[in-house]
């Protein structure tokens, strides 16, 4: 069990300053619900996501800092290419040609150009762009891209989701029928043995189980910092705390990509490999993106008994 891994405060200055300040362009950003989401950090900064892309990472030291990914920047040209500079002895890349600046206070139309660019990156089929579609359509989901480095590894969580009927919160593995770790045993082979899925979602639920009651404590506080922030949203705003709720230690793997002909080709195989660890399996396609946990097995939403 490792102490106390979150250092979240909900008191903290960034989450104070957002509240009680209200930025102009922290208003656009929370007004674009359905672009745009919202992530609170256990180090005590926020994530704003479009389309599975980190728009900007925002921290608070003496005044807002804030940092968004260089390949995420557009150019002012709508060319394909940037022209190099040269010189007698220098060779450079023409500067003048980034769009810097051009956000202005994340307005609809300042900042178009950069979901563009980050489309481009992750496109609507991709696993980040899923993720984004699950999010944007489903209110539940309390937090996405969970990260903690263990002396095994990196444990992500991809989603976590509040059950509003079990009074549960569930860590969901969103996977694409790409990913090569779904080719378990007695199906095509991954290139690595460690990556297979039942092995991933084994690793979350020993990590799980272990940290219960410090991963509770920390969503309490993310909870806490989202209401307070006003950014909750559906049922979820309507709750005071996360009292009375309790961590699930078993995973779900979320597939968000399927066609009804790949289940009938994986989905024993991927049930034997996983059923003893994972609390359900979920098929879902594009026209399938509302979320929810039922309560028994249902057409391609398979829960399994502990």
């Amino acid at each position: 069990m490792i102490n106390n891994f979150s250092k979240l405060n909900p008191e903290h200055r960034l989450f104070k300053q957002l509240s009680e300040c209200k930025p102009i362009w922290w208003q656009n950003i929370v007004n674009k619900r359905d672009d745009f989401y919202i992530e609170v950090r256990k180090d005590n900064y926020i994530d704003v996501y479009f389309n599975g892309g980190a728009i900007m990472k925002l921290s608070y030291s003496n005044g807002f800092k804030g940092e968004i990914h260089f390949e995420y920047v557009p150019l002012k040209s709508q060319k394909n290419y940037v022209p190099f500079v040269f010189s007698d002895d220098n060779i450079k890349i023409a500067t003048d040609k980034l769009a810097i600046g051009a956000i202005d206070n994340f307005s609809s139309v300042g900042i178009s150009a950069f979901q563009k660019r980050i489309a481009k990156f992750f496109p609507a089929n991709s696993e980040k762009g899923i993720q984004a579609d699950f999010v944007l359509k489903n209110s539940a989901f309390i937090d996405t891209e969970f990260a903690y480095n263990t002396p095994g590894g990196i444990i992500r969580f991809d989603l976590v989701w509040i059950d509003l009927r079990t009074h549960k919160l569930y860590v969901v593995e969103l996977k694409t029928i790409g990913d090569k770790r779904l080719y378990v045993n007695g199906n095509r082979q991954t290139d690595s043995v460690d990556d297979k899925i039942d092995l991933q979602l084994k690793k979350y639920r020993t990590f799980i189980r272990e940290n219960t009651q410090n991963l509770h404590d920390h969503y309490e506080r993310v909870f806490a910092v989202k209401k307070d922030l006003g950014i909750l949203r559906g049922e979820l705003k309507d709750l005071n705390s996360l009292d009375g709720y309790s961590f699930e230690e078993r995973p779900i793997l979320l597939i968000g990509d399927c066609t009804q002909a790949w289940i009938n080709d994986n989905g024993v195989k991927l049930k034997c490999a996983i059923e003893n660890i994972a609390y359900g399996c979920f098929y879902q396609g594009q026209g399938t993106r509302k979320f929810s946990i039922p309560s028994d097995s249902i057409r391609n939403k398979f829960v399994f008994k502990p």
